[in-house]
């Protein structure tokens, strides 16, 4: 199957994406005075992602990019080894993350049956890390057993994810009762002050509070039956 694969070439590491460190260490550049970047047999911890999943033996491309947006921080929500299976999770839970034009640190996915992580893109093509390939045109593309550099034209891909980087990710705001929640549980937690506990104790019997939640906040209209309480019981 025509895979589109071109002549590799060297292109700067993502500096936006902490995704980009790892990608150094699994393809650095040769040391020699040759441009290109080096292909290098599969990295030992993709393997382990294989056997993470439970798909000893099978073929490891999404297992892969798994493994390295762990590595990144940044874990997938989906947790497959099957590139079809993860862009139709997305279609169907997180459409928006499901973009036209891949960008460094989206996952991108070809036609036939494989997966990489972009590393650069133009408007023709892509450059991606794939795990489980082979380098040049020779060789098996989507089952290589090798960490390759890359480089497709975009006619072959059917779909890129972009994924929630930690700090792309916004904290959902929180309800006014989920703060009043969260703020009687810490007041609940919290002690009657060593110093007035004695006074406190003759006001549970004397009736005026109950003694049932000494920390919590206390409404007006709880405050104004305590005074009330305490005015009576003085007379």
């Amino acid at each position: 199957m025509e895979t589109g694969e071109k002549a590799a070439h060297a292109v700067p590491l993502p500096a936006d994406r902490r995704l980009g460190q790892h990608i150094s260490v699994l393809c650095p550049p040769r040391r020699n005075s040759d441009p290109l970047l080096r292909e290098q047999p599969a990295h030992r911890a993709a393997l382990h992602a294989v056997g993470g999943l439970g798909l000893d033996g099978q073929p490891w491309c999404m297992s892969f990019v798994q493994w390295g947006f762990n590595q990144a921080g940044a874990p997938l929500p989906c947790r497959t080894g099957s590139c079809s299976a993860l862009l139709r999770w997305y279609r169907a839970n997180q459409p928006e993350r499901v973009i036209p034009d891949p960008m460094p640190g989206d996952i991108v996915i070809y036609r036939f049956g494989h997966t990489g992580i972009v590393e650069s893109a133009s408007g023709s093509d892509v450059t991606a890390i794939e795990g489980n390939t082979s380098p040049g045109q020779g060789g098996s593309q989507d089952n290589g057993g090798m960490v390759c550099r890359k480089n497709r034209a975009d006619k072959y891909i059917i779909g890129a994810v972009r994924p929630a980087f930690d700090r792309e990710q916004e904290e959902k705001p929180m309800t006014g009762k989920e703060i009043y929640d969260a703020l009687q549980a810490y007041l609940d937690a919290q002690r009657v002050p060593a110093g007035v506990q004695e006074e406190y104790r003759r006001a549970v019997e004397a009736g005026i509070t109950d003694g049932k939640n000494p920390c919590r906040l206390v409404p007006r209209w709880q405050a104004a039956i305590m005074a009330k309480r305490a005015a009576e019981k003085g007379k």
